[in-house]
């Protein structure tokens, strides 16, 4: 007797891939938007500190404070995040955001209502970011958290180039209000995406990977994460005295290398999605760790501009397969229902880590040089490849059980 299959289960069969892959449309331009929200405030501002208040690098500094103290909470949004769903904290913090932004771009006058809205927006950005990186967990069809991890990365690296672009335009030829009004429009259409998305809890399950004790292997990926976050750190706050110093180059030079690092990075990503096998690989965190140390050295230890953009280049490479390495890895090492803390975890490891190094490498450089510097980082961070190496596991070793004594005359 053959089943009947009728014409409305066909069509859903049918129609599956295509629900997935609007889905994913949605996910990356929800990461993409939020990623771009978080760079257009914080570049305009301190581009209409530059430009219109005529402050200094003191200042400066400041408002970089004012934008990442607050995600030194990104922990706490995960948390809320795993217990209630993103969808709630998310369409709370859009709107948190969106109002915030708006009112930045009436109020914002003078330093302090600057530096004050700043913090509220990103105050509210961090807890949608949260919302943002939970929500593939929460969300069916999207397939494993390789191919999350690469798409997620992917949407990530764009607005490095895109926000502060867009911002510092708008904040030049606009005014600032303008700047803060297009941030609005972001978080408000971020909240709208994550609004229509198919979110549902997940399922309680065992963490994935037996070979390591979950705690020992989180330990060594965000130490890892934190010396990555500290060395680029580094760098974003070092190349221009370097360019200027040591290769004599000019200022337009910092954006040929700023570009090349981000094409290279999104090509490397796309080709990635053809090889998700290869993240899966033990091996491919540790020599990402390594890639990247090598590709930062390069950058400068050369006198030549050409070697520079080709170290950028390089370095974006390294960088688009360590990004999503380490995110499997991490969620790999535990239940799904923690992914939302896990993930604020490195984000308040990233804030941590760029105002740490921001406080501390400004001293070191001035002492021992900008070269000296980021080889030092560069050097931490090639040491912490051991931490994440591959390690062999023994199997547990069962005593055999003793036959039965014969009763036997």
């Amino acid at each position: 007797m053959t089943a009947t299959v009728h014409q409305p289960d066909l069509e859903a069969r049918a129609a599956e891939p295509y629900v997935e892959v609007w889905v994913w449309v949605r996910l990356i331009a929800l990461q993409a938007l939020t990623s771009t929200g978080q760079w257009a405030a914080l570049v305009a501002a301190q581009t209409y500190a530059v430009f219109s208040l005529h402050q200094g690098a003191q200042f400066l500094t400041l408002l970089s404070a004012c934008a990442a103290a607050p995600l030194l909470a990104n922990r706490r949004w995960g948390r809320i995040s795993d217990r209630h769903g993103p969808r709630h904290l998310g369409l709370a913090a859009a709107a948190g955001s969106a109002a915030a932004c708006a009112a930045a771009a009436l109020a914002v006058h003078g330093v302090v209502t600057l530096a004050v809205m700043l913090a509220v927006v990103s105050v509210c950005r961090g807890a949608l970011q949260a919302s943002a990186d939970t929500a593939p967990t929460w969300t069916e069809n999207v397939g494993t958290h390789t191919r999350a991890s690469i798409w997620i990365s992917l949407a990530q690296a764009a607005p490095l180039i895109i926000g502060p672009s867009l911002a510092a335009w708008l904040t030049v030829t606009w005014g600032i209000g303008a700047a803060f009004t297009a941030t609005a429009v972001l978080c408000a259409a971020a909240g709208v995406l994550l609004a229509s998305l198919p979110l549902r809890r997940p399922a309680t399950e065992q963490t994935t990977n037996r070979s390591i004790p979950p705690v020992g292997e989180l330990r060594r990926i965000l130490l890892v994460l934190t010396l990555t976050v500290a060395s680029y750190a580094v760098i974003e706050g070092l190349e221009p005295v370097y360019l200027r110093q040591v290769v004599h180059a000019p200022a337009s030079m910092l954006a040929v290398n700023d570009a090349t690092f981000g094409l290279t990075c999104t090509m490397a990503g796309f080709a990635l999605v053809r090889v998700q096998y290869v993240l899966q690989h033990r091996a491919t965190l540790p020599l990402a760790v390594l890639a990247v140390a090598s590709t930062e050295v390069m950058l400068t230890a050369s006198h030549t501009a050409a070697i520079t953009t080709t170290a950028s280049g390089l370095w974006g490479i390294a960088v688009a397969v360590l990004a999503p390495a380490t995110r499997v890895r991490l969620l790999a090492a535990v239940p799904a229902r923690r992914h939302g803390a896990v993930l604020g975890s490195v984000r308040t490891l990233w804030a941590t880590a760029s105002l740490g190094s921001a406080l501390v490498i400004g001293p070191y450089a001035a002492a021992a040089g900008v070269q000296v510097a980021i080889a030092t980082c560069a050097g931490l961070l090639a040491l912490s490849s051991v931490a994440v190496r591959p390690r062999r596991t023994t199997p547990p070793t069962v005593s055999p059980i003793p036959a039965p004594r014969s009763t036997a005359l």
